[in-house]
């Protein structure tokens, strides 16, 4: 796509960052990033990503490789703070895919 929107800056290389460039380059705009960091790394973080935020990864065509890249738990749960009982598990298997479109994911920071 030819860039012909407006110049835009964004501050911040994270994922909320970096998805916006994507998106409003695909979309035309001369995008520029600023980061602090000199460099990205891993920096010893997990995301979850629920459902809805594979939607927007599907628009953006970076579904197929988020869910290559992460690992599919069985099952979300909670736990006490206090004594670590579980208070509620959800499984994310078939049936929890088939409500909400995709799965539930967990993938390290980078």
């Amino acid at each position: 796509m030819p860039m012909n929107g407006k110049p835009i800056l964004i501050s911040g290389g994270g994922l909320g960052g970096l998805t916006t460039a994507l998106a409003l380059g695909q979309r035309g705009h001369a995008v520029c990033v600023l980061e602090q960091a000199p460099q990205f790394g891993a920096i010893g973080y997990g995301i979850q990503l629920g459902p809805n935020v594979l939607s927007v990864f599907d628009g953006l065509g970076l579904s197929q490789a988020v869910t290559e890249a992460a690992h599919h738990p069985p099952a979300i749960l909670m736990l006490d703070a206090r004594d670590g009982s579980e208070i509620v598990r959800i499984s994310t298997g078939d049936q929890f895919r088939s409500r909400f479109g995709h799965p539930y994911l967990v993938i390290h920071r980078i």
